[in-house]
């Protein structure tokens, strides 16, 4: 695929064809950066496809799963913000 590259020089990270694969490593890295105070973001990228199922779950540690209801046409960025504030972090 034409969009498989990476730079560590850039912090370009090599995405990933299969569907919503790369949502939990999304998450873990803005986690260890919120943890870390780093000035930074992560950009995640999820069609349609993606999004299609009623439930989702987030994982930052094994044995700590998060649980995000779907609401409506909320987008999935929505929802990881609500679940994440939900349980505490998210807020400075």
């Amino acid at each position: 695929m034409p969009i498989h590259y990476g730079s560590n020089k850039l912090n370009y990270v090599t995405v990933a064809s299969t569907v919503a694969s790369q949502l939990p490593h999304a998450v873990g890295a803005a986690y260890s950066l919120k943890m870390d105070r780093k000035d930074a973001c992560v950009v995640v990228y999820v069609g349609d496809g993606g999004t299609s199922e009623e439930q989702k779950e987030v994982e930052w540690k094994t044995e700590n799963k998060k649980k995000i209801e779907a609401r409506g046409r909320r987008s999935e960025a929505e929802n990881i913000r609500d679940g994440i504030e939900r349980q505490g972090g998210g807020k400075e």
